[in-house]
């Protein structure tokens, strides 16, 4: 457990009964009982608001298992076989501690190997693996039974209170679901095969790699609506000045599948007792991802006229990933105490679904939101979605891929020089260099390119 303390600003009592700092209201009967949600502060009172202090501790508990058989089948063969189980989970409280915020995480693999010797010198290693993640983000409960009733639900079909934002006030949170959540599954299946092969001065090898993907997900985007009031005073007689939802028709639940795959080759020559050079190339794909659904949609260019429908999401960039690798050691001296060694390497970062949180899942037609101002005196709580319905502006929002994408990779290289100082001491001095282009994303200080219109 992780002690925090949270504050949150809510109304004072003098507020609650109509009685402001800029003269008196009559408060709406279906706000008072909406108001009655709000805890009392138990802080600093600042006239029509108060502060509300609680201790907010985050707990988490998490349960881990491995195990692992091995065996060996003769002198030839040997199998080992893998299993772990992660379960963990994160709990806190929502504002105004009216719901419990829950965060899991359950990860499961399975990994099998069979080693087999062929000859003296050529050894093949197969691999099957499978990987099952779950996770889910921001899923609420309530602990104050009223945010779940019926006759304050902003939508007919969800039966719980949406998003409250009042302008002085921290966001009300609304009932059990209410709050952005996210729920994804990733299974992958992948298979490899190695084979190794000692000949002479070359140690030669040679693999390859298959995987499929399935990644399902649903992220939800304040499913409930949500209203807003500019302050105190039209809250408590009802004056919403903005209702938000999505249209009907939309969801969030997609289901992205894809196959990853690569081989390679790779050579290291003893050219001298002083001198091994190694050399490989990786040719290493992935496509582009679908819905099992036909649930794709993107905004091709930013002067696209309309979002265009179907598959591709974008066009392959990996279909051409040629990869080099090369590193070189020297020991001059021939005897081990002073060696230069060099590499140099090319590494694609592949365009996976999981990538896809928000342009796979939140893009129109598939995901509409919206809004109206069009609202009268008395519209909260269920008024606001019929006039939602008769006249409503839509968000005019996407999120686009570029249909000709460049392929995300990096470069990275090294020089290492080290010396034996004496029976007991090693210098080591190293340069280590990498340059990212096309990055899907990027972390501290990435150039950025400027963006023209």
């Amino acid at each position: 457990a992780r002690g925090n303390t949270t504050i949150n600003t809510t109304l004072s009592h003098s507020a609650r009964q109509g009685i402001l700092s800029t003269g008196t209201v009559q408060v709406d009967p279906t706000m008072a009982r909406v108001i009655a949600l709000y805890p009392l502060p138990n802080g600093e009172v600042f006239g029509d608001t108060g502060l509300f202090i609680f201790a907010n501790s985050e707990v988490g508990d998490e349960d881990f298992v491995t195990g692992r058989l091995d065996q060996n089948f003769g002198d030839l063969d040997r199998l080992f076989l893998r299993y772990s189980f992660d379960d963990g989970a994160r709990v806190d409280e929502t504002n105004f501690a009216l719901g419990v915020r829950r965060n899991a995480t359950r990860n499961q693999s399975l990994a099998l190997e069979q080693t087999h010797i062929l000859s003296p010198a050529v050894l093949n290693t197969a691999r099957f693996g499978l990987l099952r993640t779950v996770t889910v983000g921001g899923e609420t409960t309530t602990q104050v039974p009223g945010t779940d009733d019926q006759s304050l639900a902003f939508l007919p079909h969800t039966g719980v209170v949406g998003i409250i934002d009042v302008r002085g006030l921290s966001e009300f949170p609304g009932g059990s679901g209410a709050l952005d959540r996210d729920a994804h599954a990733f299974s992958s299946f992948q298979y490899s095969d190695d084979l190794a092969w000692l000949g002479g001065r070359h140690s030669l090898r040679f693999g390859g790699r298959l995987e499929r993907t399935r990644f399902n997900t649903d992220s939800q985007n304040r499913v409930s609506g949500d209203y807003r009031f500019p302050g105190i005073a039209e809250m408590l007689t009802n004056r919403p000045d903005r209702f938000r939802a999505q249209f009907p028709g939309t969801d969030t639940v997609r289901g992205h599948r894809q196959w990853i795959g690569s081989v390679y080759a790779q050579d290291t020559i003893q050219l001298s007792r002083a001198i091994t050079l190694q050399l490989g190339l990786r040719y290493e794909m992935a496509s582009v991802p679908t819905e099992v659904n036909g649930k794709v949609a993107n905004l091709d260019e930013l002067t696209s006229p309309v979002m265009r429908v179907g598959d591709p999401l974008f066009d392959n960039p990996s279909l051409l990933d040629f990869s080099p690798r090369v590193g070189l050691a020297v020991d001059p001296l021939r005897n081990g105490r002073f060696v230069v060694r060099a590499g140099y390497g090319i590494y694609p970062d592949l365009i996976l679904s999981p990538y896809l949180l928000l342009a796979g899942v939140r893009n129109p037609p598939f995901f509409r939101r919206g809004s109206t101002t069009n609202l009268k005196q008395g519209d909260f709580p269920g008024g606001g979605y019929q006039a939602f319905l008769d006249n409503a502006s839509a968000d005019l929002f996407a999120e686009r891929i570029p249909r000709r994408l460049s392929e995300p990779y990096v470069q990275q290289w090294t020089l290492n020089i080290e010396t034996s100082l004496d029976r007991d001491s090693t210098l080591r001095l190293a340069y280590v260099g990498s340059h990212g282009l096309n990055l899907s994303s990027y972390t501290e200080d990435a150039n950025l390119v400027e963006p023209v219109t």
